[in-house]
C-alpha cells in the first residue's frame, strides 16, 4: 500500500513538470521582453512597462498555482504514508509486545524483534525508495530514447540527389496544391495549378493573407501540401533528398534573420574566403549599395553585426540589413532565386537601384518575386494575382492591364497616390 503512495505521488510529480514546463517556457519568454531593445522602443512609446510586468506576474502566479497544487497533494500521500507507516510500526510492537508480556518470547527475543522490526523497516524503506526513483529514471529514460529515435522527415539520406536532376533546365509545376495548417478547416491556398519555367521572373501579388508567402514556403518544402503535389522537372519534390532540394533556391524571406556575426560570416557562412569569393562579393555589393557602405566600416567585411556577442558590433539600419539579405541570396548563387518583399524597408533610391539592377540580378535564374510595389512587377515575365488563397488572374503586364481586373486596381490605386 506504502509502495502504491508513493507511485501515486510519482504520478503528480511528473504531471507537476509536464504542466509547469509550458508556463516556464512562457516566463522565460516574456521575462527576456525587458531586455530587448527594438521591444523598449515600443514599451516606452505605448507606455507598456506594467503591462509587461503583468504578464511576467501572470506567468509566475500559474506556476505558483501549479506548484501549491503539487504540494497538497503530496502533503496528502506523504500524511498517508507516515500514518500507515506508524499504524504498522504500532501494531508491530503491540505484537511483539503482547507476546513478551505473556511469556511467550524472552526479553533477549523482544529486543531482538524489535531490532529485527526497525532494520526491516529501513531496508524495506531503501528499497521502496530505490525501485519509485529507477521507476522515475526509466521515464526519463524513455522519453530521451523517444526524443534520439525522432527523425525528421525532412532530413535524411533518401531520395534524388543532385546529381539526378538536370538543373540546366528546371520546370516546377504546382498540379492542384491546396494546403492548410494542422488542426484548422480552411485552406490558406487551395487549388493552385500553376508552372515556373527556367529564367522566367515570376511576379506573385495579391492582398495581405492571400497566401503569397505560404506559396513560396510550399515552394521550398518548408510545408508539405495538403492535396495536390509540387513537380520539380516532372519528379514530385518529396522524392528529392531535402538537403540536396533546399540546394536549388536561395530566398530572401519576408521575416529574414541575420546572425550577430560578421557581414561576411552572415554572407558567405564561413569566417575566410579566397581572394576570388571576396571579388565576388564585393561585385555584389555594389549591385545593392552597400560597397560604399561596408567600405566605411572599421573592418569591412569583417566587421560583427549587433552588440550582442562583441562590444565593437555596428547596429545597422533596417535598408542594410535587408541588402544583406539580399547579398546572402546572391552570393548562394542558386539556380531559384525567391524574393519575398526583398525592397519593403528600402529608401525609394536604394529601390529604384535595385529595380535598375534586377535584370543582372536575376539574370539566368528562375525567379518568384512578390511585392506589394506593383510598379516594380513590370520586370517579370508573368504575374500571379492571388486572392483568398486562389491564383484569380495570370498573365502579362499588359495582358492583366488590359483585363482590367483586380491587378488593373491595385496598379492605377497606387498610380493615383504618386500623380
Amino acid at each position: 500500500m506504502i509502495s502504491v503512495l508513493q507511485i501515486i505521488r510519482q504520478k503528480y510529480n511528473l504531471q507537476f513538470q509536464n504542466d509547469s514546463s509550458r508556463e516556464q517556457r512562457r516566463l522565460g519568454y516574456v521575462s527576456q521582453i525587458p531586455k530587448n531593445i527594438p521591444a523598449k522602443k515600443d514599451i516606452d512609446m505605448f507606455d507598456l512597462r506594467s503591462y509587461v510586468f503583468s504578464k511576467i506576474e501572470h506567468f509566475q502566479k500559474n506556476i505558483l498555482s501549479l506548484n501549491l497544487h503539487r504540494i497538497k497533494k503530496d502533503g496528502v500521500v506523504n500524511l498517508a504514508t507516515f500514518l500507515l507507516t506508524t499504524i504498522f510500526q504500532i501494531s508491530a510492537y503491540l505484537l511483539i509486545g503482547i507476546d513478551a508480556l505473556k511469556g511467550t518470547i524472552s526479553v533477549g527475543e523482544f529486543t531482538m524483534g524489535v531490532a529485527s522490526l526497525i532494520s526491516f523497516m529501513s531496508a524495506f524503506s531503501y528499497v521502496a525508495t530505490n525501485m519509485l526513483n529507477f521507476n522515475n529514471s526509466l521515464s526519463y529514460i524513455h522519453m530521451y530514447k523517444s526524443f534520439l529515435t525522432y527523425e525528421s522527415k525532412f532530413d535524411d539520406d533518401k531520395g534524388l540527389t543532385l546529381e539526378d536532376l538536370n538543373l540546366d533546365d528546371i520546370e516546377i509545376e504546382f498540379k492542384n496544391v491546396s494546403f492548410r495548417y494542422p488542426n484548422s478547416t480552411s485552406y490558406v491556398l487551395q487549388n493552385i495549378n500553376l508552372k515556373l519555367s527556367s529564367k522566367e521572373k515570376l511576379a506573385v501579388v495579391g492582398y495581405n493573407g492571400a497566401g503569397k508567402t505560404t506559396f513560396t514556403l510550399l515552394l521550398t518544402r518548408m510545408y508539405e501540401p495538403t492535396e495536390g503535389e509540387i513537380l520539380l522537372n516532372g519528379i514530385n519534390i518529396q522524392k528529392i533528398n531535402y538537403r540536396d532540394y533546399l540546394k536549388i533556391f536561395s530566398a530572401v524571406n519576408q521575416d529574414f534573420f541575420l546572425f550577430p556575426f560578421t557581414i561576411l560570416e552572415n554572407v558567405a557562412g564561413k569566417s575566410e574566403v579566397t581572394d576570388e569569393e571576396k571579388e565576388k562579393l564585393m561585385e555584389l555589393c555594389g549591385s545593392v549599395g552597400m560597397e560604399e557602405r561596408i567600405g566605411r566600416m572599421y573592418r569591412g567585411l569583417d566587421t560583427p553585426i549587433t552588440k550582442e556577442l562583441f562590444a565593437a558590433g555596428i547596429d545597422l539600419s533596417g535598408g542594410e540589413r535587408q541588402k544583406i539579405a539580399i547579398l546572402r541570396s546572391l552570393y548562394k548563387d542558386s539556380p531559384v532565386l525567391i524574393l519575398d518583399e526583398p525592397t519593403a524597408a528600402l529608401d525609394p533610391i536604394a529601390e529604384c537601384e535595385i529595380y535598375r539592377n534586377f535584370a543582372d540580378i536575376s539574370d539566368g535564374k528562375l525567379t518568384v518575386y512578390i511585392s506589394h510595389r506593383i510598379n516594380s512587377t513590370r520586370f517579370c515575365d508573368k504575374i500571379a494575382v492571388f486572392d483568398h488563397g486562389q491564383i484569380k488572374e495570370y498573365g502579362t503586364f499588359e495582358e492583366l492591364m488590359d483585363l482590367h481586373g483586380l491587378y488593373y486596381t491595385f496598379f492605377e490605386t497606387q498610380a493615383e497616390m504618386y500623380k
